[in-house]
């Protein structure tokens, strides 16, 4: 559980209260077991500040960790801005960032999703034979302004079998064609296949709910400036229980899906079983408290050491 904390890869702020806060980050003080805001960027989301100090308080509490003494960042951001080169804990990170992922704040919604998916789900066979991704327009952008949601919708605005659409547009230009009014969950369970498509960093609670149901969740590859992970890519090494494929398969891979069926049954229990652990908070919280003393246990060395 301790590789997202690789002391390879971190880089630890010299002096945190020295470092530049960008939009949405915050520079906490965890002494002992009492957490302290110290400073923050004036423009902050509060619900998600909110969440990370209850949650934090709650696992600091739960497995008594009472010798803790360190100063850190928190972007609160789908994911910290490019030019932050020192170490921030965030909810999702680039690959190759310096950053520490730490569980989302959309984890309540997600472990209430997965619970209600007994009730509103349907066998993968009664499924349509389709694949579908309904969401916003966000993402980072290539060189010419586009975005890969965006361009994966206009691809297929015409295909009977990828129904791809922009369900919410804040970042494009409203484009009516691959338009579509905001989608249910229970209504995107009706296609055999749900795409997951990065948005500004990874698919939070999509991601998670699309593995637990009875549908089959497809990694679209992701452009390589777009390429974020959550903290448990690396935990259960997603790419074994996947199909990654590129814009331009989807249709392939549909049409010739009936010669896939024992290797997507496979993914399926796989995957229904990642997203069983994930859906549980304790997993979480086990996580995050792992995370907590490693990074005390490098920033105190470090200390020691300067």
């Amino acid at each position: 559980m301790l590789n997202e904390v690789d002391v390879k890869r971190i880089n630890l702020p010299k002096d945190p209260s020295k470092t530049e806060l960008h939009k949405n980050e915050a520079q906490f003080l965890l002494s002992y077991d009492t957490l302290t805001l110290e400073r923050c960027n004036p423009n902050i989301d509060n619900i998600r500040l909110n969440f990370f100090v209850n949650f934090t308080s709650q696992v600091v509490n739960h497995f008594s960790l009472k010798n803790l003494n360190f100063r850190f960042v928190v972007n609160f951001n789908d994911g910290p801005e490019n030019e932050a080169t020192e170490t921030r804990f965030c909810f999702a990170r680039p690959r190759k960032s310096p950053h520490i992922c730490i569980p989302d704040s959309h984890l309540g919604r997600t472990v209430s999703i997965c619970d209600s998916l007994k009730s509103i789900d349907k066998p993968f066979e009664e499924k349509l034979d389709k694949a579908s991704f309904f969401g916003s327009d966000t993402g980072r952008k290539y060189k010419d302004g586009s975005v890969q949601r965006v361009n994966l919708c206009k691809k297929y605005k015409n295909s009977d079998k990828v129904i791809a659409k922009i369900t919410n547009f804040v970042e494009q230009p409203f484009d009516i064609s691959i338009y579509h009014q905001p989608v249910s969950i229970k209504d995107q369970l009706n296609y055999k296949y749900i795409l997951n498509v990065n948005g500004n960093t990874t698919s939070w609670e999509r991601l998670i709910w699309a593995m637990h149901s009875n549908s089959f969740c497809v990694f679209v590859k992701p452009p390589a400036h777009q390429d974020e992970i959550s903290w448990y890519y690396h935990i259960f090494d997603l790419s074994q229980y996947f199909l990654t494929l590129d814009e331009d398969s989807l249709e392939n891979f549909l049409n010739w899906s009936e010669n896939w069926k024992s290797e997507i049954q496979f993914f399926k229990e796989h995957q229904k079983k990642i997203a069983n652990t994930l859906a549980k908070p304790d997993f979480h919280a086990h996580y995050y408290a792992q995370v907590l003393m490693a990074y005390n246990k490098i920033y105190n060395e470090s200390n020691k050491q300067s």
